[in-house]
Formats: C-alpha cells, sequence, structure tokens
C-alpha cells in the first residue's frame, strides 16, 4: 500500500480520527508525545483521538476498525490482517498534507 494523502490545509491542525469497531479487535496508538495506549475493543465501540502532529496505530484486525477524518472514511486493513499505520502531516509546495503511510 503506497502513502496516502488524505487531507490538505495551508498550516497543520488539530485532526479528529473516529474509530468504530466491528468486531474484536486489539488496538494500540501513540500520538504527538503521549505514552503508547493499548485497549481490547468489541463491536459497537467507538474511539475518538485528537492529535496535531502525527498518530501510529497497530490493529490486531485491521478490517474490524472503521476510521473517519474530516467526514472522510479510512482503511486501515482486511479483515482477519494485522495492520500499522502511521498519519502524519508533511509539507508538499507549501501545502500542508496529512498522509496514511503503511508501517509494514
Amino acid at each position: 500500500m503506497p502513502p496516502q494523502v488524505l487531507y490538505r490545509a495551508p498550516s497543520p491542525e488539530v485532526i479528529t480520527l473516529t474509530a468504530s469497531f466491528r468486531g474484536n479487535c486489539l488496538f494500540r496508538y501513540e500520538y504527538d508525545s503521549e505514552p503508547r495506549q493499548e485497549r481490547f475493543f468489541q463491536r459497537d465501540e467507538v474511539l475518538r483521538l485528537n492529535f496535531s502532529n502525527s498518530l501510529k496505530i497497530w490493529a490486531s484486525n485491521g478490517g474490524a476498525v472503521q476510521g473517519r477524518i474530516k467526514g472522510e472514511e479510512v482503511s486501515f486493513g482486511r479483515s482477519g490482517q494485522v495492520t500499522a499505520r502511521l498519519l502524519k502531516w508533511r509539507i508538499t509546495d507549501g501545502e500542508y498534507e496529512l498522509v496514511l503511510y503503511p508501517l509494514y
């Protein structure tokens, strides 16, 4: 999976990721300079994370996580797929882009 531009802005801003869980998933996340957190989520649970620089996520079941940023759906993988992603601001030609990078 190549890096995917999710959003463009004139300057970095605080972003909210809403993660809705469609099934069982061990979900680990680390954002900005906060310590890493980990929790087991079940169907119909929702997690909202606000970050300003970067967000790393790891999921034991990428297909069980439905992500949303600025109203757009963000895919974290297929059902049963162990996945890791990085959401991070980068600057390209004077414009900031929020990019979703695969970590492996």
